[in-house]
């Protein structure tokens, strides 16, 4: 991938649009990793023992550069800038904090930093605002109150400067009068000058040092006014820093509240869940209920039409002890050794069908010997003798044995209804018998196959 990245950048001229060739996803990873390297770089440096703010800021503002939702990236340049002085901007990033922090995650373990910083960064920006109007104040005052003393001191500079010749001259005067031995007339009336200006300037001086005086006494009354305006605000201040704290603390414990909110609409939300599911349980366990008893009832019912089919099994088996050849039903089965549902007759030789469904029947004989029957043949059959006729199975036996003695088999199913009359006809020759009760050969039987 890197032969073709560096042949895309040959060709595009100077690698210009190369990051258009660039695959979105390389780019994004790329800048997800500047993101991190220089959110780890801040973090490390906020945890020297002499942090370097600036870079801390510059590092940060890369960061941003690329995405502004990051909320651990505000909240570390507002560290930086709060503690570099730049209350506004670490205020701004602060809240950029606090509205990016919670959409994210941010802050939900301790969420006393941010609200700590922000409060911290606006306490000292408006401390800083008020200490530096009233120390405008103090100067103002101080520089009227200097321009007052210097108006004073000119004054009485002016005041004083036209006599200070003449009282420089007289006394040079009367230095030379005494020198020289001058009258006295002259010297009186110099002495009497001099005096005549000292008081003058004595009684302005007097003016003058009234009019420090009361200015004094003005600035003192002002400074006192401005110590109680200033102990006052300093008051104000700390009944702010008290405001401040206490509604620091009403964040906290609003927190607090509202996480405990939360947590009580998520345990109402898994209460109202439990309670759902408690109800689906027992929708289920009552639908098991009525299950199982449909189950045992229709066991019971089970149970109640087994007892019934097996009351109303329907079987049959009858034997003669006599020779038999008439052409009819054979009729009059001496032995019966079953008979469940009661269906046959031994006497008629007939089996009326007491359900619908399937049957089968079986018949078993000898056939009596030429010599003692006159004739070969021997047809029997199983038939249905009424409502109709219907012949279920036939078979018919032709033997030139003068003495020989030939078994015959008969067996049928078949499907009917109730009051069908079911028998064994022969239709030529005679069934025989020895009339030995340990020796029996003629037998007709069936039995229910299932319902129709």
């Amino acid at each position: 991938m890197l032969r073709d990245l560096g042949a895309t950048f040959t060709k595009t001229g100077n690698g210009k649009g190369f990051e258009e060739k660039i695959d979105p996803v390389v780019l994004k990873q790329n800048t997800e990793l500047k993101m991190d390297c220089y959110n780890n770089l801040c973090a490390c440096l906020l945890k020297n023992e002499k942090p370097d703010y600036e870079k801390v800021v510059f590092y940060c503002r890369e960061v941003l550069k690329c995405s502004r939702e990051n909320p651990k990236t505000h909240f570390r340049m507002a560290i930086a800038l709060f503690e570099l002085g730049d209350f506004n901007a670490a205020l701004e990033a602060c809240n950029e904090a606090l509205r990016w922090g919670p959409s994210q995650g941010f802050f939900l373990r301790k969420p006393k930093l941010a609200y700590t910083y922000v409060i911290q960064a606006q306490m000292k920006k408006n401390k800083s605002s008020k200490l530096s109007g009233l120390r405008d104040l103090l100067f103002s005052y101080s520089f009227i109150f200097s321009v007052l003393v210097w108006i004073i001191i000119a004054a009485i500079t002016h005041q004083t400067s036209p006599t200070s010749p003449t009282i420089s001259t007289d006394l040079s005067n009367a230095t030379t009068c005494e020198a020289s031995n001058a009258t006295s007339v002259s010297c009186n009336r110099l002495h009497r000058l001099t005096q005549t200006d000292n008081v003058a300037t004595e009684h302005k001086v007097a003016e003058m040092m009234k009019a420090i005086e009361k200015a004094t006494e003005e600035l003192n009354a002002l400074n006192q006014t401005l110590q109680i305006v200033y102990d006052y605000k300093v008051k104000l201040a700390g009944m702010e820093s008290s405001l401040n704290t206490k509604y620091l603390l009403d964040l906290i414990n609003l927190n607090k509240v509202d996480r405990e909110i939360q947590r009580m609409g998520m345990m109402d939300e898994e209460v109202t869940m439990k309670y759902n599911r408690m109800l689906a349980l027992q929708t289920r366990a009552e639908r098991l209920r009525t299950t199982l008893e449909n189950n045992a009832n229709l066991d019971d019912q089970r149970q109640q039409h087994q007892s019934m089919l097996d009351s109303q099994h329907i079987s049959f088996f009858a034997q003669r002890t006599t020779s038999y050849s008439q052409r009819n039903n054979i009729n009059n089965y001496q032995i019966n050794y079953l008979n469940q549902g009661g269906a046959f007759n031994k006497t008629s030789g007939i089996f009326t069908v007491p359900v619908n469904g399937l049957y089968y029947f079986s018949f078993n004989a000898l056939k009596t010997k030429q010599s003692l029957s006159g004739t070969s043949r021997l047809t029997v059959q199983i038939a249905q003798i009424s409502p109709t006729l219907r012949i279920l199975a036939k078979t018919h036996i032709d033997s030139s044995d003068w003495n020989g003695w030939y078994s015959v088999q008969v067996k049928a199913i078949a499907d009917l209804v109730v009051n069908d009359r079911i028998a064994v006809q022969i239709l030529e020759g005679s069934i025989y018998e020895s009339g030995i009760l340990g020796h029996v050969t003629t037998s007709f039987g069936g039995y229910l196959i299932f319902r129709l």
